[in-house]
């Protein structure tokens, strides 16, 4: 996906650690494109019960921190700011159902004024 059509975020907060990585779960440096992985105090460490949807959900950093895997696709620039670029997969939960991310966008984030 260009990097033009990207969404600029902002930056992580105090606490919160976000990292980009490849499809192997490398760390990708500033500018390149990948996954979204973030870890916060508040965020979820696993599936209850479910250690292999945790294994599929987690990625471990090089200190065996635990970050969720967003299935969203991002980049930071020189400055560290985030930018949201796509995603990965196209399969999104919203309440306690799976749907298509584009099914759902296109019924709910339609530009104003259409």
């Amino acid at each position: 996906m260009p990097v033009a059509s990207a969404d600029r975020w902002g930056k992580p907060m105090i606490l919160d650690d976000i990292r980009i990585v490849d499809d192997r779960g490398r760390e990708l440096p500033v500018g390149e494109i990948g996954e979204i992985c973030g870890y916060s105090v508040g965020l979820m460490k696993g599936y209850y019960n479910d250690p292999a949807a945790t294994e599929k959900a987690i990625w471990y950093g090089p200190d065996g921190r635990s970050y969720f895997r967003s299935g969203d696709l991002g980049r930071f620039d020189a400055d560290g700011y985030l930018y949201i670029c796509g995603r990965s997969k196209d399969i999104i939960k919203v309440g306690r159902h799976q749907t298509c991310s584009r099914r759902y966008r296109s019924r709910f984030c339609k530009p104003s004024g259409r």
